[in-house]
């Protein structure tokens, strides 16, 4: 299989992304004596656009390339929704709860960029090889006081 040994000889660094989203935050009126008509609600949407990186443990030069660029970058495309509900002061006491959801959707390129001619393709959805890597969905439990 072409490719595999260079996978062996990589470390995965990281990834930095930079991101705009909208959100919206309401209060809901309960009419119960448990809750206090203190629930808050929150939902937002995030995209953001970004590249990761993998760096080649065997190469010279502390794995740059001869023209001194980092070899690799693959741009990526994230877009995460959040829904989160926050219930204060439970009991008639000063101690809450949040609970939260979120589900992220990741996309990255197959191959390195050649340029940073690309990352504008992506961020206008011109890119045509990002494709659907994985997704994610995160629940969140919080104690607030």
């Amino acid at each position: 299989m072409e490719g595999a040994e260079d996978t062996k000889n990589s470390a995965k660094i990281g990834s930095l992304g930079i991101g705009a989203g909208l959100g919206a935050s309401f209060r809901i009126p309960t009419g119960s004596p448990i809750v206090e008509d203190n629930i808050t609600g929150f939902i937002s949407i995030v995209k953001s656009v970004g590249g990761m990186s993998d760096f080649p443990l065997n190469r010279d030069n502390n794995g740059l390339d001869e023209g001194g660029n980092i070899s690799g970058t693959r741009l990526t495309q994230n877009t995460d929704l959040k829904i989160e509900a926050k219930f204060e002061n439970l009991f008639s006491g000063q101690i809450g709860l949040t609970v939260g959801f979120t589900h992220r959707w990741m996309k990255w390129t197959s191959e390195g960029a050649e340029d940073l001619g690309g990352l504008l393709d992506v961020i206008t959805g011109k890119q045509e090889n990002l494709n659907l890597r994985g997704e994610q969905i995160l629940v969140g439990l919080g104690i607030n006081w």
